[in-house]
């Protein structure tokens, strides 16, 4: 393996740590820009899939200790993203974290499910499970046919 190949996967897991957090990072994107240029599709899975329950992680525990802080929160400011989130969670309870791969939706439901103190290990399953069907989503038809089932130039960059 290259040096180039090597910093490219290590990259891909430390922005899989920062993608849950509130810094916007566009993992799919990167993921598939990897998968473009020739990196291994199964190991860019297994990576960006590790490093996301890694900071997921952290994600799930602080909003299981931080239960006041955001109730504070909550009360200066309801973002529609957590209010869907908390609706979907009180509907479906853990099996909403099957969707947990969605942009803006699964963070929130990250939070809500550390918020309502879920049990690690159901959290950690059905949050696996949820990202690896995303993942799936995204990069099997890349790997097939060559192309996504959705542009990956952001709306902001397409041609004019």
């Amino acid at each position: 393996m290259r040096l180039v190949s090597v910093g490219g996967y290590v990259l891909l897991i430390l922005l899989a740590v920062l993608a849950p957090t509130p810094i916007p990072i566009p993992l799919d994107g990167i993921i598939l820009g990897l998968i473009r240029l020739g990196y291994n599709p199964t190991l860019i899975i297994i990576l960006a899939l590790v490093g996301d329950v890694i900071g997921t992680f952290f994600i799930f525990v602080l909003a299981k200790k931080g239960r006041a802080l955001y109730a504070q929160y909550r009360k200066r400011k309801k973002r529609q993203d957590y209010v869907a989130a908390q609706n979907l969670f009180h509907r479906w309870g853990k099996y909403s974290l099957l969707l947990s791969g969605v942009p803006f939706l699964g963070d929130a439901l990250i939070f809500i499910a550390g918020f309502y103190r879920l049990h690690l290990t159901t959290f950690l399953l059905w949050f696996t499970f949820g990202k690896l069907l995303w993942y799936g989503l995204i990069i099997i038809p890349i790997v097939a046919f060559g192309q996504p089932f959705f542009p990956i130039t952001p709306w902001w960059a397409s041609p004019k």
